[in-house]
């Protein structure tokens, strides 16, 4: 796969970064104990609530000047991982998702968003933590050929298991306006509901989660996407490694784009 006009061996990096990521987190375990893996996360696998309605309104004005971009697959900086044979779907990703174009103001402004979550995340999850990519996109009413592929259809992300994402939607949910539904145990499962600001902290790669896109005509989903990490030192400063991007490569890589 072609990333910024370079060539990667993409099985051999993946294999070295799992290896990689897995010796961290054994360190995170020795280090917080029980603290860490007897937190709600890990018992639980996902706490949800709903944030701040000033707040919330900050964020969907900020998008009303905001443009969108294609999604591409080679957007991911040199830094970080990405999701790999994704080319031939870039048609059916854009169809089902608009993706905004962040700008370095918009990153500044969404520090406040990580800054609020700061208790609440380190409750959750029992240690520090540091963001590790943000993304913003638009859901637009289901469109019957590609409602049930892509992250419209069960799966996990596929990232080291420790890895987390916070989903901020900015949109009303409902079965009308788009939700979010995961698995809670064998055969059951639960949505997100409610008015713009709810949210989702979950263990990503451990809990199966779909996207389901809204029914209503001329009707969007608006979701803000945090990928989070446990972590030694704290840091909530929000960064964006591209809209194929999902984790640094590799653990120590803090001073990230």
């Amino acid at each position: 796969m072609i990333i910024n006009g370079q060539e990667k061996n993409i099985r051999g990096e993946v294999l070295i970064c799992n290896d990689v990521w897995d010796q961290y987190y054994q360190g995170l375990r020795s280090l917080f104990g029980d603290r860490y893996l007897q937190s709600e996360i890990k018992t639980k696998g996902f706490v949800t609530g709903r944030m701040d309605a000033d707040l919330t309104t900050r964020l969907q004005n900020m998008l009303k000047h905001a443009d969108t971009t294609l999604f591409k697959a080679g957007d991911a900086k040199d830094a970080y991982a990405y999701s790999p044979n994704v080319e031939e779907h870039e048609d059916t990703i854009n169809a089902d998702h608009h993706h905004y174009a962040l700008t370095p103001a918009m990153l500044w402004q969404m520090n406040e968003i990580t800054e609020t979550f700061d208790p609440i995340i380190q409750k959750a999850i029992g240690t520090p933590w540091r963001v590790l990519n943000v993304r913003i996109w638009k859901t637009p009413a289901a469109i019957a050929e590609t409602v049930h592929k892509g992250s419209l259809a069960w799966h996990d992300d596929g990232m080291p298991p420790d890895m987390l994402k916070l989903l901020i939607y900015l949109t009303d949910l409902s079965p009308e306006t788009g939700m979010v539904e995961w698995e809670v145990s064998d055969g059951e499962t639960a949505t997100l509901q409610g008015p713009a600001g709810s949210w989702l902290l979950f263990q990503n790669s451990v809990v199966f989660h779909r996207g389901i896109p809204p029914t209503k005509t001329e009707t969007h989903r608006t979701l803000l996407e945090i990928t989070l990490t446990p972590s030694a030192l704290n840091n909530t400063t929000v960064v964006h490694g591209g809209n194929n991007a999902r984790h640094p490569w590799r653990f120590w890589q803090t001073d990230l784009p």
